[in-house]
């Protein structure tokens, strides 16, 4: 009581100084039972010091130029930060053992995550359990989708022939019938080669085995069916249905009902699990030399209707199919690394910030975006896992800016950036879209269904806004797990005087839903050149699956060649090789 009495006595002669224009600053402490919005309105605040708990938040944290040299610190991942709202009021499902319902608190939000306050999040229901299902093209079609030889059509049909990639065929052997066609709510993750999408369940011919989705993927569902395709068709899985809800842990919504039913051996307990409703918990916009320090920032949603090369998809779809519905579920179809998913924290037009020590876990998508004007920020000893979507994405979203504004001179240092791309396979650990002199240095990038760490984002040879970056001293491990045409480290388009050097990059996988081109430990995609390469060291390069012919490519170059680069005693092997370059592996990662 003491030391609450004394921080409101200070807040109070802080405000009456500063209205007698003395410009005295203060500090404050609060608890979870504050309003962390309230003291960050009050003026002169120079430091908030919030107390271990969870802090449920009503709306975003918002930094602006007013808060310039702000510190909000906490004990190391005591104070959570958290955009989503915990669950109380279970009741047994009728006639159901091993189910209970709840209703969802948040208004007009469809719920497609359910985090456990412990444990993280939980899988919604799935067909199949584990795994993928492989669907052809729809029996409709009577032309080659296939991408050898047809891959300058794709073009045409996405104006001609859009339902092309809003439809598959399932295979004959997976029995979907219990789905009856029109449940809703039902959600179908498709993948391509570098890139998945979810399509929101339109209906099913049960005797044709078409499925039918309202919304598009990028490529043309069964595009990948070609010869590095072993299994053959588009990998794909049904999520949020009721008849796929038959394992202990699994939870769909009811959107009819507007109730969350969860499979449960008992009851749930009040608090126990967390539904989230906002997609940035915290976003510094115009605000130089704020510190974030200790904190968690926790359970964010992922942003839904972007349709990457079907911006007008309503119209698209409409001219092909008059009766198409006027209004349809959001699904979500993004390029490879999955820019746009959103971020737990967003960070613009600021400099000179420091965040140390923060934890960022159960995002919908990135844990953290630096992006337009977004310069010189630190972003150290901090921890990014159980992400939907990557770790840390720094992209100005927009090319429409003046050179100044490129994210420039942002240091990604000492970070464990693991167990990424939950919600969204194509997210990356770090990603550096267009941006300068930004250093990634000793970081451990683990666990993505994609690449590793991206450089780049350029499809044409011409001068961008991409050099002079560093990677550096990280251990890049366990990636590619889901996707394929990627790499441990990846670089897209000119990069010129970028740094590639002490990296230990190894056990980069060859998935089994992989449906194109194989995994390389580093890959100089399209026009990629001018990079200095040195001193990294590759194992296990799973290029291709366990005992194919083809060569594996530790280090590959598409649409540019090894003279365009500088390659200076590398230590390179596909399988496990006895390592030379002992130092590397010894130093890379945290230096913590």
């Amino acid at each position: 009581m003491l030391d609450l009495f004394f921080f409101r006595l200070v807040a109070l002669v802080s405000w009456v100084a500063m209205g007698a224009g003395l410009g005295i600053c203060f500090e404050r402490r609060i608890g979870p039972g504050d309003s962390i919005a309230e003291v960050l309105a009050e003026p002169g605040l120079q430091k908030l010091e919030l107390a271990p708990g969870d802090y449920f938040l009503a709306g975003e944290i918002e930094l602006g130029p007013r808060h310039e040299g702000l510190e909000i610190v906490s004990e190391e991942g005591g104070a959570v930060l958290s955009g989503g709202v915990p669950l109380a009021g279970w009741q047994r499902v009728e006639g159901e053992k091993d189910l209970w319902s709840v209703e969802n608190p948040v208004a007009d939000v469809i719920v497609r995550q359910l985090f456990h306050r412990e444990d993280g999040r939980m899988q919604r229901s799935r067909i199949p359990n584990e795994g993928w299902l492989r669907g052809d093209a729809l029996s409709t079609v009577d032309f080659d989708v296939n991408r050898e030889g047809t891959r300058d059509l794709v073009g045409d049909w996405r104006v001609n022939h859009p339902r092309i990639f809003a439809g598959l065929r399932h295979r004959e052997e997976d029995d979907l019938g219990a789905l009856k066609g029109r449940e809703e709510g039902v959600m179908v993750q498709t993948l391509g080669a570098w890139e998945a999408a979810w399509q929101p369940l339109q209906s099913i011919n049960l005797e044709t085995r078409d499925l039918y989705f309202y919304t598009p993927a990028r490529y043309p569902l069964a595009h990948w069916s070609y010869g590095v395709n072993e299994g053959g068709g588009t990998p794909f899985a049904i999520e949020n249905s009721r008849v796929g809800l038959d394992l202990e842990g699994e939870w769909y919504f009811n959107q009819t009902t507007n109730r969350i039913v969860l499979m449960n051996g008992g009851k749930p307990g009040d608090g126990e699990f967390i539904v989230p409703r906002m997609e940035t918990v915290l976003r510094i916009e115009g605000a130089d030399r704020v510190t974030l320090r200790g904190l968690t920032f926790a359970h964010t949603t992922y942003r839904m209707g972007d349709y990457h090369l079907h911006e007008n998809w309503a119209a698209m779809i409409k001219k092909a199919e008059p009766d198409f519905p006027e209004s349809f579920p959001a699904g979500s179809s993004l390029p490879q690394s999955a820019p746009g998913v959103g971020a737990a924290v967003e960070i613009e037009k600021a400099r000179h910030c420091q965040i140390e020590r923060c934890i960022f876990r159960d995002t919908g998508g990135y844990g953290l975006h630096l992006g337009r004007g977004a310069s010189k920020n630190r972003v150290t000893f901090s921890t990014f896992t159980r992400l939907g979507g990557g770790g840390v994405d720094i992209d100005p979203l927009t090319r429409r800016i003046k050179k100044d504004e490129y994210p420039m001179g942002n240091v990604i240092a000492d970070c464990h950036i693991t167990q990424g791309g939950e919600a969204h396979p194509a997210a990356v650990g770090i990603r550096i879209a267009e941006g300068k002199f930004n250093v990634i240095e000793h970081n451990e990038v683990a666990y993505f269904g994609y690449s590793g760490i991206h450089v780049g984002w350029n499809w044409n040879p011409l001068p961008n806004n991409s050099g002079g970056n560093i990677v550096r001293g990280n251990e890049v491990r366990h990636v590619m797990n889901v996707l394929c045409d990627g790499g441990g480290i990846y670089t897209l388009g000119p990069v010129e005087k970028m740094l590639i050097e002490k990296n230990y990059v190894h056990h980069v996988a060859r998935a089994e839903s992989s449906v194109a081109s194989g995994s390389s430990g580093i890959f100089f995609d399209q026009y990629s050149s001018g990079t200095l390469t040195r001193k990294n060291v590759l194992r296990e390069i799973h290029t291709w699956k366990s005992g194919s012919a083809r060569e594996p490519h530790p280090i590959k170059h598409n649409k540019n060649d090894a003279s365009q680069h500088r390659f200076e005693d590398n230590d390179v092997d596909a399988g496990d090789k006895q390592i030379r370059l002992r130092d590397v592996v010894e130093n890379c990662g945290p230096r913590t």
